[in-house]
């Protein structure tokens, strides 16, 4: 899954201090690209890092993937988004759709367009997602076959369009109303369909760590699954040189 990116000069920044390209190596090397050239670095200069980050540690070989990736970053400016609002008309359309499987797709679409929106003002309303990934944010786990029987269903309720080219799987949300009052505000594109259902009054909780919103289990839970392991390591590394006599 690609990531998803807010403040891409913060992400860059990261990315060049750790050298730690993540799961998604070529949209971290347009990212960090891109926040050279608002640094007003020359495009050798961003070619010869971009190149050298890239190929850091490689044991194939040096491989020239910059101009490829300045192509890329040079189609738009930084990304840096504050947040993204949901109004209240829209989480009534939302909220009227049946079943909830439904409501949380219908939602993830909706952010995702809202998302691309702020990236580029010529979106209007266009998700390039794919259907997978969409899903994911959603929390909605189905088969592809499902995938598709939804997503034609919201097409049938005139909440989407596709794409006129049949090699496309983009879709269009039809039903983003940014008139009025907002109603949500959104800081972090996961689990979309979770703090979709937080929102509806759903026992869910922000991570004290990481601040993914999750299931809440119990009314002590502080952290999610894997920051909670974290913890627990932690802690018990802490209590192990106490014992032993290492100051902390």
């Amino acid at each position: 899954m690609r990531n998803v990116i807010f403040d891409e000069a913060q992400y860059a920044q990261e990315v060049i201090r750790t050298f730690d390209l993540g799961s998604a190596p070529y949209q971290a090397l347009v990212c960090v690209a891109r926040y050279y050239s608002s640094l007003g670095f020359e495009a050798n200069t961003i070619r010869e890092r971009v190149n050298a980050l890239y190929n850091m540690g490689l044991d194939r070989g040096f491989i020239d993937i910059a101009d490829s990736v300045l192509k890329e970053a040079g189609k738009r400016e930084l990304a840096d988004i504050r947040f993204l609002s949901v109004t209240a008309t829209e989480l009534e359309t939302v909220r009227g759709i049946d079943g909830l499987r439904r409501q949380r797709v219908v939602f993830a679409l909706l952010v995702i367009a809202k998302y691309q929106n702020a990236l580029n003002e010529r979106n209007h309303d266009w998700v390039n997602f794919r259907h997978k990934d969409i899903f994911a944010m959603a929390n909605v786990k189905v088969s592809v076959r499902d995938q598709y029987l939804l997503l034609n269903d919201l097409k049938t309720l005139g909440l989407i369009k596709y794409n006129r080219r049949v090699d496309n799987l983009d879709v269009r949300v039809l039903y983003t109303n940014d008139t009025g009052p907002a109603a949500m505000e959104i800081y972090d594109m996961r689990n979309l369909g979770y703090q979709y259902m937080r929102s509806q009054g759903g026992s869910f909780l922000e991570c004290k760590s990481c601040g993914a919103v999750v299931p809440r289990k119990s009314p002590r839970q502080l952290y999610c699954a894997d920051c909670a392991r974290l913890e627990s390591a932690k802690r018990a590394l802490e209590f192990y040189h106490k014992k032993i006599g290492i100051p902390a």
